[in-house]
């Protein structure tokens, strides 16, 4: 009877060892849990940053080399500060479309390469220029909104989006509104977009 008790004692000693391994396994679980949500939302972020960073390394590499990116569209390109024609838009824009017009990435002047030029009977162009790594509809929208504010205030503009590479959504977008879509040396819809200054012009 005594060594029945005594196996029964340590029995329940052992069971209430694993109750507790059961419940530090269970609290250990519950913290990597916890640790691997902390986790994915690091990774997240990371993720969201350096897609940012490579947006912002884009937007350099085409402001750095805007003519060859855009010289089969115009020659003497030129970057411009909208400050430049700050005042001009002022005097046509109100205060919210002053605002969206900041957000622009790039604005680029140059001439009109021929026979474009003679044929719409413009000289001078301006490109409303959004860049984005993967050019989505958004981007192709933004650009052609940016770039009617500044016909709007009397420039010549053309909606440009400009990246890596553009989704199927953007590239259908473009070619109904008029944007041109520029990638690694491919350029699509100008002939769309410079219709749209002619319809201005005339």
């Amino acid at each position: 009877m005594e060594e029945l008790a005594e196996a029964q004692k340590q029995l329940a000693e052992a069971q209430k060892r694993t109750e507790q391994r059961g419940e530090e396994l269970a609290e250990a679980q519950k913290r990597t849990g916890e640790e691997l949500r902390a986790l994915t939302r690091r990774v997240d972020g990371l993720t969201g940053e350096v897609g940012n960073l490579r947006g912002d390394l884009l937007e350099i590499q085409y402001r750095q080399r805007a003519f060859s990116f855009f010289g089969k569209i115009v020659s003497r390109v030129k970057v411009v500060d909208l400050q430049e024609v700050w005042d001009r838009l002022k005097e046509q824009l109100g205060e919210e479309e002053l605002d969206h017009l900041l957000a622009l990435d790039l604005l680029l002047s140059g001439r009109l390469n021929l026979p474009w030029a003679a044929r719409i009977g413009v000289d001078e162009v301006w490109l409303a220029v959004e860049v984005s790594a993967v050019v989505d509809r958004q981007d192709v929208e933004r650009a052609w909104e940016r770039a009617a504010l500044l016909r709007r205030a009397g420039l010549q503009a053309l909606a440009v989006a400009a990246g890596h590479r553009w989704t199927e959504g953007a590239e259908k977008e473009a070619e109904r509104k008029g944007v041109v879509l520029q990638k690694d040396g491919q350029i699509k819809f100008v002939e769309q977009a410079l219709g749209i200054v002619k319809e201005v012009e005339g």
